[in-house]
């Protein structure tokens, strides 16, 4: 798996089959890997949305079956909100649950080439979006490009910490939790350590700091979780 994740189609691939895989136990699965933490970061941060003038449409990528898409709409009841996502039946469940019409559309693609115009977004939000990018680089150019100027956007993921050992101990606790959820939940202790070794792969939360300046963004603001092995992190783009 670290091989595929090094590489970028590899990773494009992985990620479509493996999300594809588990979509219909995600909801539930995500909730055991976060000691049901999950729900409360991203509704933290939907609260913390605060574009300067009331959004016509909020993009959220990564969409997965819909949590941010839906607090999204409840944070802006006037906006239309778009889904974006990889995987085709992580689409077909956000359509389930929040159907396409007047406030929502769900779209299948890939954040590093998506189907949208420039200045397109008012706001942008991904729930573990940027570290299953196959080319962060690329994703950032592209999140740049379809957000308006003066728009924000609010990312959670997990997040490497620059120090080596911190690096090490948050592996393993990965690797451990990750095995014992994938067996209970799918019979399989290997399905997330997808988790970690897409985490090794990632820059370290200095050098991601690094590549949203370099790719024109204002960072304003972040909130660490679960003892700092997550973050949501807040990006303006300069209007």
């Amino acid at each position: 798996m670290r091989d595929e994740v090094a590489d970028p189609d590899a990773k494009r691939s992985l990620n479509r089959e493996m999300f594809d895989d588990i979509a219909r136990k995600y909801h539930i699965t995500t909730r055991a890997l976060s000691f049901c933490r999950d729900a409360s970061w991203k509704r933290a941060l939907a609260a913390n949305l605060r574009p300067a003038s009331p959004p016509a449409l909020c993009l959220d990528l990564a969409t997965g079956t819909g949590d941010i898409a839906a607090l999204v709409a409840e944070r802006f009841p006037g906006a239309k909100i778009v889904g974006l996502d990889l995987s085709a039946e992580m689409i077909a469940l956000s359509r389930l649950r929040l159907p396409d019409g007047d406030r929502f559309e769900f779209v299948e693609g890939d954040i590093g080439a998506m189907p949208f115009s420039d200045d397109y977004a008012d706001v942008i939000t991904g729930g573990y979006a940027l570290r299953n990018v196959p080319d962060l680089d690329v994703a950032l150019a592209e999140i740049f490009r379809v957000l308006k100027p003066g728009g924000i956007a609010s990312f959670l993921d997990f997040m490497k910490p620059v120090a080596p050992w911190r690096q090490r101990m948050d592996q393993a606790l990965l690797h451990f939790w990750g095995g014992v959820v994938g067996l209970a939940m799918h019979g399989r202790p290997w399905i997330y350590q997808y988790i970690p070794e897409s985490l090794a792969a990632y820059p370290d939360e200095r050098t991601v700091r690094e590549k949203l300046r370099a790719a024109g963004f204002d960072v304003t603001g972040g909130r660490r979780h679960f003892f700092g092995m997550l973050e949501t992190i807040e990006l303006r783009k300069p209007a």
